[in-house]
């Protein structure tokens, strides 16, 4: 008499996507080496307490705030500058090509009978970057020339366009209401969570509602 044999039951076990099961696999990566964020956020944390002791504004909502608008144009750009990255190659003109862009908007926007529509100058310091980035990419890929010459060569390049542009003037004062604003203001509370939530709403979509799900995603 054959009988057949029962698949072995598997061991229940914690649930994949709890905090304490994502603490001990960060936990085991930090012990193998992969050190991954760790090194940044103890820095930040050395960061504010050795500023906190020196001004105890520092760890306030205002500064924070402050800090974050300083740093929005820096976190723009390196947003761009990933995708290079990711590619295996890299950017060292992304400095002065910004600077092309900002003194270009300063220069057409300047009121002295002679600016154009704020909406024509976005267009035209567009388009100035796009053909930039294209000329770049073009001697990489079709001629050849490794991103790194490439863009030092840019980096000396803009900056000569940069000084140029400015000429003995020395600074170009940026003196659109609407551009500043952009900068500067905020949005009104009601629109800021409306935007809030949208964003949220968009990671639960992207990640199944699953809030570990993104820590299981690699790069080949």
């Amino acid at each position: 008499m054959s009988t057949i044999a029962e698949p072995p039951v598997e061991a229940s076990g914690p649930a994949k996507d709890t905090v304490g099961a994502y603490a001990r696999r960060w936990w085991t990566d930090v012990k193998g080496g992969e050190l991954g964020s760790l090194p940044i956020i103890v820095g930040l944390i050395v960061i504010a307490i050795v500023f906190q002791t020196q001004n105890d504004r520092f760890l306030t909502a205002g500064n924070f705030v402050n800090l974050i608008v300083q740093t929005a144009p820096y976190a723009v750009i390196a947003m761009g500058v990933t995708f290079a990255l990711l590619l295996g190659e890299i950017d060292l003109s992304i400095g002065f090509v910004s600077g092309v862009g900002g003194v270009l908007t300063a220069i057409l926007l300047t009121p002295d009978g002679n600016e154009l529509p704020t909406f024509i100058v976005f267009v035209i310091v567009l388009g100035a970057g796009l053909a930039i980035g294209t000329f770049h990419g073009l001697i990489i890929t079709k001629i050849g020339v490794p991103s790194f010459v490439v863009t030092l060569a840019g980096l000396l390049a803009w900056n000569g366009v940069v000084l140029l542009l400015i000429g003995s003037r020395g600074t170009v004062i940026l003196q659109n209401d609407f551009v500043i604003g952009i900068a500067n203001d905020f949005l009104a509370p009601g629109a800021a969570w409306i935007y809030v939530a949208n964003q949220r709403g968009r990671f639960n979509y992207s990640d199944g509602g699953r809030p570990f799900a993104v820590g299981a995603i690699e790069v080949s």
